[in-house]
């Protein structure tokens, strides 16, 4: 016989929580929009995502933080591109 669902959670700090499995599943999307700073660079991996193209970006934009080379080489076509991935590696 089953036992009764219980309605209430259980916290994570509790020694009863259990989670549903030890090994998370991989969101490849999840990972990219949350690690990448710069939001025209997420925009652009966003766009290919939906449109199953990712291979055909460069490293440079799926990269979690710009070098500076490629920082600067994109922040000579505007300034736009370089402000949060400059800005994002001191608050992080």
């Amino acid at each position: 016989m089953s036992k009764p669902h219980n309605s209430q959670a259980i916290p994570a700090s509790s020694t009863q929580y259990r989670p549903r499995d030890y090994f998370a599943r991989y969101d490849l999307q999840a990972d990219l929009l949350t690690h990448v700073k710069g939001r025209a660079r997420r925009e652009l991996i966003k766009q290919s995502l939906e449109k199953g193209d990712l291979d055909t970006l460069p490293d440079f934009v799926t990269a979690a933080a710009l070098e500076v080379p490629d920082r600067q080489m994109i922040g000579l076509i505007h300034p736009m591109f370089i402000r949060v991935d400059s800005l994002g590696m001191f608050v992080f």
